[in-house]
């Protein structure tokens, strides 16, 4: 379907250029638009399905944070506060490369030095 929307968006400036009767262009036009809704559909809500799941983790991680509070020393609230970013930054890695597989796009390198030229 990618690939016949693509190819028929192409196609119109040709086919106008030709002067091809106009419902030509208009179907390659419809064509197009469709190709481009379904994907934007399907992939929308697919997305939306793991942002909501990421959503609900995230809540739960805090939760969990957040009534954990017995702990008075110092060094146990730093204890906890770790352990609760790393579960944080762990759920935002998965749920975060899952979203980038139905983007089509590669995860973003976080923390490698960027070379400029």
């Amino acid at each position: 379907m990618v690939l016949a929307s693509g190819f028929s968006a192409l196609a119109v400036p040709l086919v106008v250029a030709v002067s091809a009767p106009a419902w030509v262009s208009a179907l390659l036009g419809c064509i197009a638009a469709a190709g481009q809704f379904a994907q934007g559909l399907f992939h929308d809500r697919e997305q939306g399905h793991l942002a909501h799941q990421l959503a609900i983790k995230l809540q739960k991680a805090l939760r969990d944070f957040n009534t954990d509070v017995d702990e008075s020393d110092d060094w146990q609230v730093r204890e906890r506060f770790k352990r609760f970013r790393e579960t944080f930054e762990g759920i935002k890695e998965e749920y975060g490369s899952e979203i980038m597989k139905i983007r089509a796009q590669d995860p973003p390198q976080v923390g490698q030095g960027h070379s400029q030229a």
